[in-house]
C-alpha cells in the first residue's frame, strides 16, 4: 500500500509541475497554420511512451515514467528546432545566390524576362518557388505574382527583392545594380544570422553536456551501485526529482526562448489576386 502510494504520489507530482511548466511556456503541441487545429504527432508520442516505459523500468523509480516521457516528447522538438534554424540560413544563401542570377540577366531586360531566364538554374531551396513564380507570371498581374512569391520564400530577404522586381517592373528602370546591392546586403544579413546561430549554438552544446551529465549519473548510479538510488523511491525522494525536472525544464524552455529567431513583420501587402 505504501509502495503505490509513492507510486501514484511521485507521478502526480511531475505530472503536475512538468504540466505547470508547459503551461506557463505555453509549449506542447506544433503551434498550427491559422485556421487549422493542433494535431498530435504519433512517432512523437511513440518516442515519449517508449522513453517513459523504459526510464521505469530501468531505475525503478516511478516519477522517472514521466519525466522520461516528458524528455522524449521534448526531444525531438529541440532537434527540429535547430534543423529549422539551419534551413533558415541556407534558404538566405539559396536567394541571395538566385538574386546574383537575376542581376546578371536583368540588365537590357525585363523583370518577367530575367525571372524566366532563371528557371532552370535556381538554387534547390527555392526553386519550387521561383517555377510558382514563373508560372504565376503566366495567369496574373505582375504585381500579384511578385506577392505571392515573397509569401511563398517567407524571409525578410526574399521580400527585398521581390520589392527591388516590383519597383523596375513599374519604373522601367534598370534593376542590375540594386539587385547587385541587394544580393551583397542579403549576403552580409545570413553572415549575420550565422554568427548569431553559431553563438546561440553555443548555449545549446552547454545545455546538452550539463543534463547528458545528469542523465549519465543516473545510468551511472543504476549500474554501479543500485542502492544509490533508493532514496528517490521514497515519496519525498520523488517530489525532489520531479521539482529538480521541472527546473530543466524551465531551462530549457528559456533557452529555447532565447534561441528563437523571428522574421521581421511583412513590407508588401497584397490585397486581393486578379486571376
Amino acid at each position: 500500500m505504501a509502495a503505490m502510494s509513492a507510486f501514484l504520489l511521485g507521478v502526480c507530482a511531475a505530472a503536475a509541475l512538468l504540466g505547470l511548466v508547459a503551461v506557463v511556456a505555453g509549449v506542447g503541441l506544433p503551434r498550427p497554420a491559422p485556421g487549422a487545429t493542433a494535431k498530435i504527432p504519433p512517432g512523437r508520442v511513440l518516442v515519449a511512451l517508449v522513453c517513459g516505459a523504459s526510464a521505469l523500468v530501468f531505475t525503478a523509480i516511478p516519477v522517472m515514467l514521466v519525466l522520461g516521457a516528458a524528455l522524449g516528447w521534448w526531444v525531438p522538438g529541440l532537434v527540429a528546432t535547430s534543423r529549422a534554424r539551419h534551413l533558415v540560413l541556407a534558404r538566405k544563401d539559396a536567394i541571395t545566390a538566385w538574386t546574383r542570377q537575376v542581376a546578371d540577366v536583368i540588365s537590357g531586360t525585363e523583370p518577367v524576362t530575367a525571372v524566366r531566364a532563371t528557371v532552370k538554374t535556381a538554387p534547390r531551396l527555392i526553386a519550387a518557388e521561383v517555377r510558382q513564380f514563373n508560372d504565376d507570371l503566366e495567369r496574373m498581374t505582375f504585381d500579384d505574382a511578385v506577392h505571392l512569391f515573397a509569401e511563398r520564400l517567407g524571409d525578410s530577404d526574399g521580400e527585398m527583392v521581390a520589392a527591388a522586381l516590383k519597383v523596375a517592373k513599374a519604373s522601367g528602370a534598370a534593376a542590375s545594380g540594386v539587385l547587385v546591392e541587394l544580393a551583397a546586403m542579403a549576403a552580409a544579413n545570413a553572415d549575420m544570422w550565422r554568427r548569431v546561430d553559431a553563438a546561440r549554438s553555443g548555449l545549446d552544446v552547454r545545455a546538452r553536456v550539463i543534463t547528458g551529465f545528469f542523465v549519465a549519473g543516473f545510468v551511472l548510479a543504476r549500474v554501479v551501485s543500485p542502492a544509490l538510488l533508493a532514496p528517490f523511491r521514497s515519496a519525498l525522494g520523488q517530489i525532489v526529482l520531479a521539482a529538480t525536472a521541472a527546473l530543466f525544464a524551465v531551462s530549457y524552455l528559456w533557452l529555447g526562448r532565447m534561441r528563437r529567431t523571428t522574421q521581421p513583420d511583412t513590407i508588401l501587402v497584397r490585397t486581393e489576386v486578379s486571376v
